[in-house]
């Protein structure tokens, strides 16, 4: 039986329709659209693959044994930002090795990069979504301020000497600033006394700053003072911030809401 040559070449003009089969292999595909394909630069193992999955992503896979998801290059529009992700792959232990977040604002005056995040480790508790915004599991630092931690306030009540009026109980990261703001306002009851009102540190009971010092009261007098306290934490640790009250006789009443201290960070 005679048996034809094989063919080595089809000319584009010969081509009419669509060539289908389960695999195409070939040494280059030029100058055409590839559309609803899952395309990969290897199979298994480290690779970059772009899907069909209706995402603006580019994914990637490292190979390593304890890989949980692949590294992720995505793009989108929020508002009138250009938005941009760069995240390293997910480890069995549940975490990012490293994160970029970049915001442009493109085609306007002063237009460039208006926002940049940059992490080195991530770690995820269970699902993750950022759709709008960044939900995040503990604490997010950086040189700057990061503001508000705490605020608390001493109820109602007629003290004489006692500590842990405003007791305020927040986490603190060595290294790193806090300001600790009080306010005291309160009536002097029952016979004359001296008063002193201080801000305290549990972990830095040396360091106080006075609100007030030593201020002879008359029955009926009215004690104010405010003043702050800047710490600066020795370990990461939670740590308790107080206001100590102190009278040598009588007594001094305290309404709701006069008596408070709030904590912020302000940097490092």
């Amino acid at each position: 039986m005679a048996f034809r040559d094989p063919v080595t070449s089809i000319p584009a003009a010969g081509i009419v329709g669509l060539i289908r089969g389960t695999q195409l292999a070939a040494d280059s595909i030029d100058g055409k659209t590839i559309t609803g394909a899952l395309i990969r630069t290897a199979a298994t193992g480290a690779r970059w693959e772009i899907g069909s999955d209706g995402y603006s992503a580019l994914t990637g896979y490292s190979g390593v044994p304890d890989e949980t998801g692949p590294a992720t290059l995505q793009s989108g529009v929020y508002f009138d930002l250009l938005v941009t992700l760069l995240q390293s792959p997910a480890s069995s232990a549940g975490l990012h090795a490293a994160l970029t977040l970049l915001a442009n604002r493109p085609g306007s005056p002063g237009a460039g990069t208006v926002a940049r995040l940059e992490a080195t480790k991530i770690e995820l508790n269970g699902p993750s979504t950022v759709s709008g915004s960044l939900s995040v599991s503990g604490r997010i630092t950086s040189p700057g301020p990061s503001g508000f931690l705490g605020y608390g306030e001493a109820p109602a009540a007629d003290r004489t000497t006692t500590s842990g009026a405003g007791n305020t109980i927040v986490p603190v990261v060595a290294g790193r600033y806090y300001r600790v703001t009080a306010s005291y306002r309160a009536t002097q009851i029952t016979a004359v006394g001296t008063l002193t009102v201080t801000i305290n540190a549990v972990s830095q009971s040396a360091k106080s700053v006075w609100l007030i010092e030593a201020q002879s009261q008359a029955v009926g007098a009215i004690a104010h003072g405010n003043g702050s306290l800047v710490y600066q934490a020795g370990i990461t640790q939670t740590e308790q911030f107080y206001l100590t009250v102190s009278m040598s006789a009588g007594a001094q009443r305290i309404a709701a809401g006069f008596v408070w201290l709030s904590v912020e960070d302000i940097g490092s």
